[in-house]
């Protein structure tokens, strides 16, 4: 080990100290794996295998009747969504952290993204199956597994003067991307849930990753802007959808019920963002 590793580490260590109480990047990795592995479970226990989640279910995304023009809208939005345009946002998050010397997170930034969206392709059709005569199983939604990953890459390999920035507005366009599912009757709200909680899975994996090729230890305690701004994307898709007058609800759940899905998965978002941003400003600087 070099003279300069361990004064990068003994610097670590001393702005870790001065800190106060931190916890490693595996850390907060391992835990996001385990909370996400719980919601996924619960998720398939009740809107794969219950008729009567499955009811429900189908019952909030039906709840929606939005116009032509909203509907049209949201498919250009999620038609953006292809391999090509997955692959040029993996380059350029690889290319970031390889100009900015960052192997470990370039990797790990990759992992995320081929790792959920394998990962969401077997699910769905190799492993998880409805009940009979419930139709075809669309859980995980793959849309909203590719938007979601892709947000949290660039969020991920931002540096951290320009992620007070990346994280409002990668966390807006991924709660965009599975309200917009949901609201074309593309997939159900517990689909767009479930690729969250893969794709938060594959952020705990990526992390892990980053750590161990890296061994970073946390600095001080950031200024906790950018975790803060996090929320405040999806809150601002929830808005819009406030304001947009060509959303409405038509038959089936309550008014309630139906804003209640969206504005769940919307939270979901912003907290996963949220945990992320706080993560890397302090991990990843």
């Amino acid at each position: 080990m070099t003279a300069s590793v361990l004064a990068d580490r003994e610097t670590s260590a001393a702005r870790t100290a001065r800190g106060g109480l931190t916890i490693p990047m595996w850390v907060h990795g391992a835990a996001m794996i385990a909370l996400s592995a719980t919601a996924l479970a619960i998720l398939v226990r009740y809107c794969l295998h219950s008729y009567r989640g499955l009811r429900w279910d189908e019952g909030l995304m039906s709840a929606w009747d939005i116009s032509d023009a909203s509907r049209l809208t949201a498919a250009h939005f999620l038609s953006v969504i292809t391999v090509p345009a997955v692959a040029l946002v993996l380059i350029g998050c690889v290319g970031v952290a390889v100009v900015r010397r960052r192997i470990g997170v370039a990797v790990g930034a990759a992992t995320l993204i081929g790792g959920a969206t394998i990962t969401t392709q077997i699910l769905k059709y190799q492993v998880f199956e409805r009940l009979p005569h419930a139709g075809s199983n669309t859980l995980p939604s793959g849309h909203t597994t590719v938007a979601v990953s892709v947000c949290l890459a660039a969020t991920l390999v931002a540096p951290t003067s320009a992620r007070v920035f990346v994280a409002p507005v990668a966390a807006g366009l991924s709660a965009a991307a599975g309200i917009a599912t949901v609201l074309g009757s593309w997939h159900r709200p517990g689909d767009v849930l479930a690729a969250l909680a893969v794709c938060t899975a594959w952020l705990g994996v990526a992390l892990i990753v980053i750590f161990a090729m890296e061994q970073r230890l946390p600095g001080p305690r950031p200024s906790g802007i950018s975790p803060a701004l996090a929320l405040a994307g999806p809150s601002a898709v929830l808005f819009v959808m406030l304001w947009q007058r060509g959303i409405v609800i038509g038959a089936g759940l309550p008014l309630a019920g139906a804003w209640l899905a969206v504005a769940v998965f919307a939270a979901a978002v912003g907290l996963v963002f949220t945990w992320l941003t706080a993560v890397a400003d302090r991990s990843l600087t």
